[in-house]
């Protein structure tokens, strides 16, 4: 499976804990614009996103308190294991790296399963 998990978990780690300025509020809201849930090969982070959305459309800070409250308690767990991924640089090639991967991993499912399909 094609998978940068690197690159996914540093853009959520960034929106989570990196909002304690405007330039890293800016980076957030260019991550969040940037990538959708297909991005993501992990269902926790899949889940973490969508909360982050659903936080965000509420107008409230996608930080760790208001994320834990509405995914489940494996995914913050998993939210408690990104902090150390979190950066305030561009977010860029991260993004750029999550989306190529999203672009790949239906091609790469499909060859995995040709083999089957052809027996």
């Amino acid at each position: 499976m094609v998978s940068d998990e690197r690159s996914e978990k540093t853009i959520i780690a960034s929106i989570i804990y990196s909002l304690d300025s405007d330039i890293s509020k800016g980076l957030a809201l260019d991550a969040i614009a940037g990538v959708d849930e297909s991005c993501f090969s992990n269902l926790y982070r899949r889940e973490i996103f969508n909360g982050i959305k659903r936080v965000m459309e509420r107008n409230c800070t996608p930080d760790f308190a208001n994320i834990s409250s509405i995914v489940s308690d494996e995914s913050v767990v998993h939210i408690c294991e990104l902090a150390n991924h979190a950066t305030t640089n561009d977010l860029t090639i991260a993004i750029e790296s999550v989306q190529n991967n999203a672009r790949a991993r239906p091609i790469e499912e499909f060859a995995l399963g040709g083999p089957t399909r052809l027996t």
